[in-house]
């Protein structure tokens, strides 16, 4: 049952035949009684078509995999802006979250810290109930690196938090300053012309003077002994 010849049959017949076996296996059982090469061919068309439906169902379903697979792993890209943004995780970031939960009208939370993620969730989830309303993202990365700063968006947030980070040991006021330094160039502070709000943790109080420079001085640094 192809296109009538009026309508041209020859090669538009033949591709309308061939890509209805190839799409609807089940018509190779209307060329029956027809001559043994046309069977074999539509036969051949079917079984494409069977591979090809397969193949791009496996496609379909990987991708899938790959991207929910991304988000359990916290290696996707934040594509939001106006969000709040915590760079590091330590003990106190729920408490920090839990201050954040109770201001209401928060668009998204996003946390980029080194620590493995599972480990994050399980803070979060022993955390204050509160905290449940709040929508998380967590995410895996180095805070002091451009390119994961801007895969969590960072120039289009609306405020960061940095903690030191738990992973980081004696060196997280480097990791801290290192940071406070890429956010206040340029690529991060002329969006829309104005300026992301940053405050940040220092461990050592002798550091501060140091990430206040960093900072251009523009920012609070707060030491780890004043800090909630």
């Amino acid at each position: 049952e192809g296109i009538d010849n009026i309508l041209g049959g020859g090669v538009i017949d033949s591709f309308w035949w061939s890509m209805k076996h190839i799409l609807d296996p089940g018509s190779i059982s209307e060329n029956y009684g027809a001559p043994m090469g046309v069977i074999l061919f539509a036969l051949f068309n079917s079984v494409m078509g069977l591979i090809i439906t397969g193949a791009l169902i496996g496609f379909i379903v990987s991708a899938i995999q790959s991207a929910m697979e991304n988000a359990k792993m916290g290696s996707g890209f934040v594509r939001e802006s106006g969000h709040y943004l915590v760079l590091g995780w330590n003990r106190k970031g729920t408490s920090i979250l839990e201050l954040l939960s109770k201001f209401g009208n928060i668009a998204r939370v996003v946390v980029l810290t080194e620590m493995d993620i599972s480990e994050l969730r399980t803070d979060i989830r022993r955390g204050p109930r509160g905290l449940r309303n709040l929508k998380l993202l967590p995410m895996q990365g180095s805070i002091w690196v451009n390119s994961e700063l801007r895969r969590v968006a960072a120039a289009n947030a609306s405020h960061i938090i940095l903690l030191a980070e738990t992973n980081s040991g004696t060196s997280a006021d480097v990791t801290t300053i290192k940071t406070l330094t890429l956010l206040n160039t340029p690529t991060y502070q002329k969006n829309s012309g104005r300026r992301v709000k940053i405050v940040a943790e220092i461990v050592n109080k002798e550091n501060t003077s140091i990430a206040a420079i960093a900072s251009k001085h523009q920012h609070p640094i707060v030491s780890s002994s004043d800090f909630v």
